[in-house]
Order: structure tokens, then C-alpha cells, then sequence
């Protein structure tokens, strides 16, 4: 065959292999890019860390207590949680992209939710490992308190 023909064939192949699939991403990196900023991707994933870290700890810190146990609604409360952080920072976004034409608007909502939920997760790390009887400098939990009451 020849090889022009073969790179048509190849080329239409790649394109169409597994074609749902690559509709599905792309519809979703579209719903992803409208209801939150891209901007954020990289907050957005370490608001996600900060959450599943905030899950681990909270399962030794239990394991370390006396008379408690691992229940699995700690695994679904931080997927609920998870859920939540993302509603309020997409409002957030959404308001800011439908007040943009409002002069001196500030436009922190988003960034003021992230902001919040990264300092709170932060926080129930320190507990979970001061539970678990690690150090936790106080100086550390203060600021970060202090920080979170100005948001």
C-alpha cells in the first residue's frame, strides 16, 4: 500500500480511536474551564491534598485514641466536604465573571474561599496531629487562626 495512503489511515485511526472517550474529556475540561477559573488549577489540587491529608490524619489521630474506631462516614464526609469547597469556589467564580463589568468590584470571592478552606484544612491537620502526640508549634496555630478570622 502506499505509504501516503497509510499515513491517511493511520492519522484518521488516531483520531477516531476511542472517540467517546476524548468527547467526554473534552466536554469536561469545557465544564471545568467555565466553572472555575483556570487560574486556580493548581489551589484547586492542593485544596484537594490538603483535604485527603486532612483525612489520613484524622484516621491515625482515631486509631491513636482509645475506644474509637475508623467508621467509613470520615471517608464520605471529606468526599461531601470536597464537594462543598467546589460549589462555593465556583459561586464564587460565577459571581465574579457576572459582576465583572461592575466598576471597583473586587474580585476575591474565589480566592477568599480557597483561601479559607486551605487554611482550614491546615488547621484540622495541626489538631489531628496534635491528637496523635506530634509538636505542633502554637505559633503556627495562631497565625494561621489569626488569618482565618481576617478572611
Amino acid at each position: 500500500m502506499d505509504t501516503r495512503i497509510q499515513q491517511i489511515i493511520d492519522t484518521h485511526n488516531s483520531v477516531f480511536d476511542l472517540f467517546p472517550i476524548k468527547i467526554l474529556g473534552g466536554v469536561l475540561v469545557g465544564l471545568f474551564s467555565f466553572f472555575f477559573d483556570q487560574v486556580h488549577i493548581i489551589a484547586l489540587a492542593s485544596l484537594f491534598m490538603l483535604s485527603f491529608f486532612d483525612m489520613i490524619s484524622a484516621i491515625v489521630a482515631v486509631r491513636k485514641t482509645p475506644g474509637e474506631t475508623v467508621r467509613s462516614q470520615m471517608i464520605g464526609k471529606t468526599g461531601i466536604k470536597l464537594g462543598m469547597y467546589c460549589l462555593a469556589i465556583s459561586a464564587g467564580h460565577l459571581t465574579e465573571s457576572t459582576l465583572a463589568a461592575v466598576p471597583d468590584f473586587l474580585m476575591v470571592i474565589d480566592e477568599t474561599f480557597i483561601g479559607v478552606f486551605a487554611v482550614t484544612e491546615l488547621l484540622s491537620i495541626c489538631e489531628n496531629l496534635s491528637k496523635t502526640g506530634y509538636t505542633v508549634p502554637t505559633k503556627l496555630i495562631d497565625t494561621l487562626s489569626n488569618y482565618k478570622k481576617k478572611l
